[in-house]
């Protein structure tokens, strides 16, 4: 059964877009925690990648060595590229040839389903990133053979990231190496759904990522979703993200570590399903595409890492209430500078920042808990107590978040 997970924008810059899931219950969905791993960067390189434009070597061989170090951060569901076979230096895998072929760059088909199996060994999700909406070019040698035809594509005309027009973001070009698929062609529909039919019963994915759904015709999503599972659309099934595949790193717009921290305490423990992008956790601070799609092996992966242990602690407290399934996300204080939350009924509260590694200072607010009520940093060994009228008074230095769980 298909489940619709759909993004809303947080203040400092989380970005929207669709994910469909397959397999799993909504709420065991809602429970997950996402590392997004782009294929070709995690593991199965052998030299430092000299062009970043171009294939690096990674392997699904390779990313399923090391679930063992995702699944080291609390990591339960992990985000594949797509899987399918793609032009030259389609390494991203969104440049679609062979809709009906594996990408080989990657591995073979017993590689790819020895990968979910692992994953499935250790109760993990597994999520593939899936292109409709165009092919890669030139379209002339895409298969099958539909999808070779001038008749299958819109007229090149370029659509733009604020375009309002919507004819324009459905018919035209999102670049000029991706030709867009004349997705209200019958044909072009069945072949689709007949595919990702296919998919889904051959590897036994948990969910699929849907890249640009808003560039397709909403009823194209009808039948396509019900080749895969039944949809379902539900407004509290919130992703959240600071960084991705398509914009600088964090790190890269401000390099101040503590209000990367801040910014992921509140994906990881704010309401919604977290998504945090490899490399993330070593700090990578790439700019624009592809400099954001570094290589991973040349860190060598070390687990002790400041961030890395960062995003360990988050992930603790957000398993350890269940994975914080449920919609309730109570306000408790916020300025200009600062903003607390709780979540589970008050078995978590979070204090941030938005000052960065410049502030520190004490904050009193009401968290509506009775007087006595004992709460544990996960970050360190400080406790604090609610006092009367149920305030607690919680300190933050330079400028990191704290995050409670109540004893």
């Amino acid at each position: 059964m298909v489940k619709m997970l759909s993004y809303p924008a947080w203040v400092a810059s989380l970005l929207a877009l669709p994910l469909y899931t397959l397999a799993a219950s909504t709420d065991e969905w809602k429970s997950r925690t996402i590392y997004q791993a782009l294929t070709d960067r995690i593991a199965g390189g052998v030299n430092a990648c000299g062009d970043l434009g171009e294939y690096c070597g990674g392997t699904w061989s390779g990313l399923s060595s090391k679930l063992d170090y995702i699944q080291g951060m609390g990591f339960n569901a992990i985000w594949i590229s797509p899987i399918v076979d793609n032009h030259p230096a389609g390494y991203h895998g969104y440049w679609t040839q062979d809709l009906n072929s594996i990408n080989s760059n990657f591995g073979s088909q017993a590689d790819l389903e020895d990968l979910v199996q692992n994953a499935h060994n250790r109760g993990m999700f597994v999520m593939i990133d899936t292109v409709v909406n165009d092919m890669g070019s030139p379209y002339s040698e895409n298969s099958p053979s539909l999808l070779s035809q001038d008749s299958s594509y819109h007229q090149y005309c370029l659509t733009a990231p604020n375009d309002d027009n919507q004819t324009q973001v459905e018919d035209c070009w999102l670049a000029n190496n991706l030709p867009d698929l004349v997705t209200t062609n019958s044909q072009i529909r069945s072949t689709f759904q007949t595919w990702v039919k296919g998919t889904m019963a051959t590897y036994e994915i948990d969910g699929l990522r849907i890249d640009a759904a808003n560039h397709v015709e909403m009823d194209y999503w009808t039948d396509f979703l019900s080749a895969a599972g039944n949809p379902y659309a539900d407004p509290t099934t919130l992703g959240t993200f600071i960084d991705n595949h398509d914009n600088p790193r964090f790190l890269n717009q401000q390099p101040d570590t503590s209000l990367l921290k801040s910014a992921l305490a509140y994906v990881v423990l704010g309401r919604g399903i977290p998504i945090i992008y490899y490399g993330t956790e070593q700090g990578f601070n790439g700019g624009a595409n592809p400099a954001n799609r570094e290589d991973l092996w040349p860190t060598g992966y070390p687990t002790n890492g400041d961030i890395y242990q960062h995003i360990s602690k988050l992930t603790y407290a957000r398993n350890s209430l269940g994975g914080l399934p449920n919609n309730d996300h109570v306000h408790l204080y916020n300025t200009d500078t600062v903003y607390a939350w709780s979540r589970a009924n008050g078995k978590l509260i979070v204090l941030t920042s938005n000052q960065g590694s410049s502030y520190s200072g004490s904050t009193c607010f009401n968290t509506n808990m009775p007087q006595g009520t004992n709460y544990q940093s996960v970050f360190d060994s400080n406790t604090y107590q609610v006092q009367s009228g149920g305030t607690i008074c919680v300190s933050l230095y330079e400028g990191l978040p704290e995050a409670l769980l109540q004893q």
